[in-house]
């Protein structure tokens, strides 16, 4: 059985992203100043779906989030679609169990990747792939510095706030990109409303921020790309960043007092200018979309690279240093910090057994280990808990007490990132 979304209509824990949005409404830019025309875009669900009544062939701008099972994104797409992939992003691999995968994307290669994991994973099969960032660069620089500009504080961690300078303070704004659903999974409208609620995000920054502070990628990208200063810092960076430190320090949040709190503001324009001709050229069919793929590689992999995934993996290391490495553990969260701890240790502590993932919106399986609600966690069924959810986090937490009382923090650790990004 497949892990899949629960088709239900409640929304409790259950909040969007508001930078997953800045994506669409990236690629809505794109394709202006490319300019094609509107009334030849068909939007496709991002829940997945494509029962569309026409067989049009359709090009296709394909940001595909690839998780374990090729099922959870629709992928292969029907027919008709002919996929142009840009800023790719693979959580986990799995390929070698879809050997039909590989060629699909092969068929359509090149591959531009979010990310070096990606681009590693990718090439591991012969495919063509390049490290081409993520596509919201590609957002307009403003015109004007705001007047009295304010400090936006995007999700950031309560413990950052002791290192925070007066002068900054005083301007301080604190907003989240966590917003609630009101309908899950989100339909035609529901996706509008986002999109309503994203814009009104962009023009807030582009208009009065004269800084901003963030842990999620798509706040900082995006304003970088506007010529807004960033701070970006975290409790921990994921492999999803391994291409904007080519912009940015990457500052860990036991890091705090070496931040540079006066950045300059960025020029991407040449990137820009990249990014947007691939596009083009894919989707138009115009011959030379390689130069570009090629060019941005080579300008990303010019960096210093930052540590990466540096707290997840002590505190994984922290566990097993005081237990046997084959212990048997389970996670709670089956979103992306799921995928990560388990690729951890499954490299570093190949005996150890994941022997339950709990989700409250998943069922079926997940790394052939069945994902379950947490009212079905049973005490017994494992040694030690690692909670991966920030929105689920207090319920997780509530039933470890609740199955070991005072002794419950010996048998769980608490691996989020402070923010969701």
């Amino acid at each position: 059985m497949s892990s899949m979304l629960k088709h239900e209509k409640y929304t409790e824990n259950a909040n969007f992203n508001v930078g997953d949005t800045f994506q669409d409404l990236a690629i809505d830019y794109i394709f202006r100043e490319i300019n094609i025309d509107e009334r030849n875009v068909v939007y496709v669900p991002r829940e997945g779906g494509y029962s569309f009544d026409n067989e049009e062939e359709i090009i296709m701008a394909a940001n595909i989030m690839l998780f374990v099972r090729s099922e959870e994104k629709n992928i292969p797409y029907p027919d008709n679609f002919h996929p142009c992939f840009i800023s790719a992003k693979i959580y986990h691999d799995s390929f070698n169990l879809y050997p039909q995968l590989i060629q699909y994307i092969k068929k359509y290669e090149p591959v531009g990747c979010r990310d070096e994991e990606t681009r590693q994973i990718l090439r591991s099969y012969g495919i063509e792939a390049y490290l081409m960032g993520c596509f919201t660069v590609c957002f307009p620089r403003r015109e004007h510095i705001p007047v009295n500009g304010k400090a936006f504080f995007v999700d950031t961690p309560k413990e950052l706030n002791a290192y925070i300078p007066d002068t900054i303070r005083e301007r301080a704004v604190y907003i989240s990109h966590s917003m609630p659903f009101i309908t899950y999974p989100a339909d035609i409208e529901e996706d509008a409303r986002q999109k309503k609620i994203a814009q009104s995000y962009l023009d807030r920054y582009r208009d009065e921020a004269e800084i901003v502070i963030t842990g999620r990628l798509h706040a900082a990208v995006p304003c970088v790309a506007m010529g807004i200063p960033v701070i970006l810092v975290r409790e921990n960076f994921d492999s999803r960043f391994e291409w904007i430190d080519k912009y940015l320090p990457l500052y860990y949040l036991d890091e705090a007092e070496k931040i540079d709190w006066h950045p300059s503001a960025i020029n991407l324009e040449d990137v820009k200018e990249n990014v947007i001709s691939y596009v083009k050229k894919s989707l138009l069919q115009i011959p030379g979309r390689e130069k570009h793929l090629i060019e941005l590689d080579a300008f990303y992999s010019d960096r210093n690279k930052a540590v990466i995934n540096k707290h997840m993996r002590e505190k994984i290391d922290a566990f097993f240093q005081t237990t046997s490495n084959n212990a048997t553990y389970g996670i709670w969260g089956a979103g992306i910090h799921c995928k990560y701890v388990q690729s951890i240790i499954r490299e570093n502590y190949p005996n150890a057994q994941l022997k339950v993932i709990i989700d409250k919106y998943v069922e079926g399986s997940l790394f052939n280990v069945p994902v379950i609600r947490g009212e079905q966690l049973q005490k017994d069924s494992f040694n030690h808990m690692f909670i991966t959810t920030l929105q689920g986090k207090h319920e997780a937490i509530a039933k470890m007490k609740e199955m070991y009382g005072e002794k419950a923090d010996e048998f769980y650790t608490l691996i989020t990132s402070e923010m969701v990004c």
